[in-house]
């Protein structure tokens, strides 16, 4: 009988035999003495725990990432704050009524005036500088007339200057435009004054056969 026994025995059998018996034995003692609190994160596989497995109202708001827990609904409307203090306005640099209009409205002006064909009319005079014109009638059918605008300063070292040239207004009255026509015409120019004393811009008008009669008239406005 033994030796039947012996002749069965094979080393394929001995080996698997002492497999079984670890496994059973190595399992058994892992279920009993592995200390409480031992199995993390490391020790369990992807998508272990499920579900049924994870007690209902157990998990927190900081067990989830952010975004996955769905928006709640929007809170009611809160309570109106109290009202603020009355503040204060720094008015330092605010301009006065005069100051403001100063900047936006004429310092000085003419208005339109009429000149005649006789003789040289003031159009305006402004601190040292004064504006003049002079009409002629050329003849013609119909009639051309010239009008011309000069200005003059009772300084030294006083200029009128425009985009493409400038003047000397110290020697006497310097010719600053002239025009002619048979026909109603406007013309206008803008340049700014420098003096020893004094700085502004000036705007100059001037045409002929105003309101279509046979005449010439001209004007200067000082602006800021």
């Amino acid at each position: 009988m033994l030796r039947k026994i012996r002749s069965r025995i094979t080393y394929s059998n001995v080996i698997a035999s002492l497999a079984l018996f670890i496994a059973l034995g190595g399992g058994a003692y892992a279920a009993i003495k592995i200390p409480k609190n031992s199995v993390g994160t490391s020790q369990l596989k992807s998508n272990a725990v499920i579900s049924s497995k994870v007690k209902n109202g157990s998990l927190l708001k900081g067990d989830f990432k952010a975004g996955q827990l769905p928006r709640g609904p929007k809170g009611d409307k809160g309570d109106k704050g109290d009202k603020g203090d009355t503040g204060t306005v720094d008015t330092s640099n605010f301009y006065t009524k005069g100051e403001s209009d100063g900047r936006f409205t004429a310092k000085e002006t003419s208005g339109v005036v009429n000149v005649p064909t006789t003789g040289t009319t003031t159009l305006l005079t402004h601190g040292s500088v004064t504006f003049t014109a002079t009409c002629a009638d050329e003849g013609g059918v119909p009639n051309d007339f010239r009008i011309r605008v000069a200005a003059a300063s009772s300084e030294a070292n006083s200029r009128l200057g425009r985009a493409a040239d400038d003047f000397n207004l110290s020697g006497g009255p310097i010719e600053l435009e002239n025009s002619v026509s048979s026909v109603q015409m406007v013309r206008q120019f803008t340049g700014a004054v420098v003096t020893p004393t004094q700085a502004f811009n000036v705007l100059v008008t001037r045409g002929v056969y105003r309101d279509g009669n046979p005449n010439c008239f001209a004007g200067v406005t000082v602006v800021p």
